[in-house]
């Protein structure tokens, strides 16, 4: 059953539940690449500027390709979130990322 979709020049936009349906959709000569290369959205914390695990999943489900994930410069940002970096735990410690760049980690 096709996906429904729209069509907007070469941009396509749908609605996918599944790696199954996102594979559909995929088909661009590009992605029968060998090797691909992807770089996820990372720049804050916010649902919008932030890949999320389920849908890095599902893409790297629908690609038959050899996948390369890349990451440039959002630690420098997000080292702006809060005064002391964005805070997560080590253990029972919490943290930050200056504490991590400082070698303690």
């Amino acid at each position: 059953m096709p996906i429904p979709h729209h069509q907007f020049g070469s941009t396509t936009i749908a609605k996918v539940k599944d790696s199954n349906e996102l594979r559909q959709m995929l088909v661009d000569p590009l992605f029968e690449s060998p090797c691909i290369v992807i770089k996820p959205n990372w720049v804050s914390t916010d649902r919008a500027e932030f890949s999320d695990v389920e849908s890095m999943r599902i893409l790297f489900e629908a690609l038959d390709s050899r996948i390369t994930v890349t990451e440039s410069y959002s630690l420098l940002r997000s080292m702006n979130i809060l005064n002391e970096g964005m805070g997560f735990r080590v253990g029972n410690r919490e943290v930050n990322w200056k504490w991590l760049l400082k070698g303690e980690g």
